[in-house]
């Protein structure tokens, strides 16, 4: 709902005509984003076929200028629909990354093998089905996690002697260390916009719950880097990444190809990324280019109520 909200507020200010432009896509009527959107509307599946038609014909109908996933389920069918970032059959942009960036992304053994094909470290790992004859040679606590999925769904920490994975998951050792997300936007051509780390300070189910931004000289060796990696790697609009901060360097979790929950942190740093993205989807100079954030900015999240009809 924040991250609507934010996108509604960034809308009205560059045009209050456009305050009223901001549409959700849930079959949720009671979905918690409706109560600060100007719609709602219902779509297909994304993998349904009448997904693609069904959007361009809301797409037209409200004449809407910028598609910005927020879920998981429709980066593959929007990023096979937009492969050039704009909708095929339409004008509108699409904020989401290459479809290949998209796949990465999407399977976390995929992206450890990235990693290691541009120089980034990551927590050794482990297919489930690619396991050592000796199981000695595995650390004596493992945490095993989907190779799919989002949030903290499906991942465990589980002894050595106990560990029985299933074939579409990976193994890692259970590492703790100090984690931190990463918020960054990229323009249509893959090049980094702005980007600030959080430090996670609790998480509940995979989600931050309280977090403060960081600045730390070997965290941005380290993330210049890898951004510039992502962007080469077809990395497009909103894309947050997971690391451990260790004593010998950042060690990469995983990289998502949408907003993390914790957006709104950023954006309350300084890092106004969905008013950036509606001015990159129109065409408009980022002039002077975004930089900079509050650093020591903390978030904390508690649960709210919203109050409608049925």
């Amino acid at each position: 709902m924040a991250i609507v909200r934010a996108f509604a507020g960034a809308a009205a200010r560059r045009s209050p005509a456009a305050a009223g432009r901001v549409i959700v896509a849930t079959d949720d009527p009671a979905a918690p984003s409706t109560t600060v959107a100007a719609g709602r509307v219902a779509l297909p599946a994304p993998d349904d076929t009448a997904y693609g038609d069904a959007l361009r014909a809301v797409v037209v109908g409200h004449g809407i200028d910028l598609v910005v996933p927020l879920g998981e389920t429709e980066l593959p069918t929007l990023a096979a629909a937009a492969p050039d970032g704009v909708l095929a059959g339409t004008s509108c942009r699409v904020a989401v990354s290459t479809f290949d960036f998209v796949a990465m992304a999407g399977d976390k053994w995929r992206t450890v093998e990235w990693a290691a094909g541009h120089g980034v470290a990551a927590p050794p790992t482990w297919r489930a089905d690619a396991l050592p004859v000796d199981r000695s040679a595995l650390p004596e606590l493992l945490f095993v996690r989907p190779r799919g999925g989002t949030g903290s769904r499906g991942a465990r920490a589980v002894p050595r002697d106990l560990l029985a994975p299933e074939p579409t998951e990976i193994v890692q050792p259970l590492v703790r260390r100090p984690e931190v997300t990463v918020d960054a936007l990229f323009d249509f051509d893959g090049r980094l916009v702005h980007a600030v780390p959080r430090l996670r300070l609790e998480v509940e189910a995979g989600r931050s719950v309280r977090a403060v931004t960081v600045h730390r000289p070997a965290l941005a060796a380290w993330l210049d880097l890898v951004l510039a990696a992502l962007g080469r790697s077809g990395a497009r609009g909103l894309v947050s990444v997971q690391a451990f901060l260790t004593g010998a360097g950042p060690l990469l979790v995983e990289v998502n190809a949408r907003a993390a929950n914790g957006l709104p942190l950023t954006i309350a740093a300084g890092g106004d990324h969905p008013g950036w993205l509606l001015d990159l989807a129109a065409g408009a100079p980022l002039d002077p280019p975004p930089s900079g954030y509050i650093v020591g900015l903390t978030m904390q999240t508690y649960p709210d109520y919203t109050f409608g009809p049925a």
